[in-house]
């Protein structure tokens, strides 16, 4: 189903989006890492909270996860039965869950709540990605001319 999905040319701003939130989640990942005394490899983490994010963008999309059909929003948990299954430790799985369901908080919960935006994209990152300023979130910006 992936393989035949056809995806829309990324929108201005997505890839500074999508690095401010690789930056922010690696970093709360070195923090937990670094009081926790367990000095890991966090590439199953960062994996295990792209995979939760993901998840969560469409909850309902169906998912064939060795011939068996599940939700998009169990898969992050089936892999983490899984790997407790096969004696694997779930300390990074829960890490990555934890992270991607801590930034999903902290972009999509605390603003529908409380209106407050706590984590936002640096404008440099805009500039540096596409070449123009970060998209207006007033619903009114600046004109081009032509």
């Amino acid at each position: 189903m992936v393989e035949t999905e056809r995806y829309p040319p990324s929108a201005p701003g997505k890839t500074a989006d999508f690095i401010s939130f690789v930056l922010f989640c690696a970093g709360v990942m070195i923090v937990v890492a670094y009081f926790s005394r367990m000095f890991f490899f966090l590439g199953p983490a960062m994996t295990f909270m792209m995979l939760f994010v993901w998840s969560r963008q469409d909850p309902h999309r169906p998912v064939s996860l060795w011939g068996f059909a599940i939700r998009s929003w169990h898969l992050p948990y089936v892999m983490l039965v899984m790997a407790v299954l096969m004696r694997n430790s779930p300390f990074l799985n829960m890490l990555g869950i934890f992270v991607g369901n801590l930034w999903i908080f902290l972009t999509a919960a605390v603003p529908a709540v409380w209106g407050i935006n706590l984590i936002s994209t640096p404008q440099f990152l805009y500039t540096l990605c596409d070449g123009q300023p970060a998209p207006s979130s007033r619903g009114w910006g600046r004109g081009h001319r032509m």
